[in-house]
């Protein structure tokens, strides 16, 4: 049985510390728009709505909210489904790539090319574990993100 995008949200962020629970309220309701709305950014995820586009963005350039906290439980959420799970599972592996030609890339950090690069981006080597038989998905097993070592650009 498929759950709503609001009840998967609730399920695989309810872990995450974020020291406010309006942050995790908006975590929850971020998760739950961007899982409605697959392949989309957020800001064509909130609709047009710019109050949600507005918590959004103030919840993804917060510091209390990193990556690698984000990325530890949603694997733990995953795992716990796993537990509940019988039969095989699968771990379906993808690679693809991050490309960022606009302000935001400059807000993210170093993801690699050269200075004079027109894009800067990574590549994210994702596993999503699946029931085999009911082909329900349980969530992301481990996501690798990775870009050229400096040296190498």
């Amino acid at each position: 049985m498929m759950m709503s995008a609001m009840a998967w949200a609730q399920e695989t962020f309810s872990r995450v510390n974020l020291n406010d629970p309006r942050r995790m309220r908006r975590l929850v309701q971020v998760g739950a728009q961007m899982a409605t709305h697959v392949g989309q950014s957020v800001s064509a995820s909130c609709g047009g709505n710019k109050a949600l586009l507005r918590g959004a963005q103030r919840l993804l350039s917060s510091k209390a909210l990193d990556f690698e906290t984000l990325e530890r439980e949603c694997c733990l959420s995953s795992l716990s489904q796993v537990r509940n799970s019988e039969g095989d599972i699968l771990a379906l592996c993808d690679t693809t790539s991050g490309s960022f030609r606009h302000a935001i890339e400059g807000l993210q950090g170093d993801l690699g090319g050269c200075a004079q690069a027109r894009s800067h981006g990574f590549f994210a080597h994702s596993a999503l574990l699946l029931e085999r038989e009911s082909e329900r998905p349980l969530g992301l097993g481990a996501q690798l993100c990775w870009q050229r070592p400096e040296q190498e650009r």
